[in-house]
């Protein structure tokens, strides 16, 4: 069985509001995920999930970053080339601590 499989996620060239587009789909929906996920571990545990808010945080500063970037972007001549490939690598689970 193969262990690793790599699949293009956004390849293509776009205009800089089509990029801010995409880029902040993607990001909002990764960070809706990590929102709801700390829900859930709240409403089981009582308490929020660390890794998921930290995640959270790390993805809402990337957006951040990225928007400000294409915003600064004054040649009406120049597109944004986006190439994102996901990695999907198969690991042995740790053991839930006790």
């Amino acid at each position: 069985m193969k262990t690793t499989h790599k699949e293009a996620l956004i390849k293509g060239i776009f205009t800089p509001e089509q990029a801010r587009e995409v880029l902040t789909t993607l990001f909002r929906s990764k960070i809706q995920m990590h929102t709801l996920s700390s829900f859930s571990t709240y409403v089981k545990t009582g308490k929020e999930s660390g890794v998921d808010n930290t995640r959270k945080q790390e993805l809402i500063g990337s957006l951040e970053r990225l928007v400000k970037s294409l915003q600064t972007l004054s040649d009406p001549e120049l597109n944004v080339k986006l190439d994102c490939m996901v990695k999907m690598e198969f690991v042995t689970r740790k053991p839930k601590r006790k």
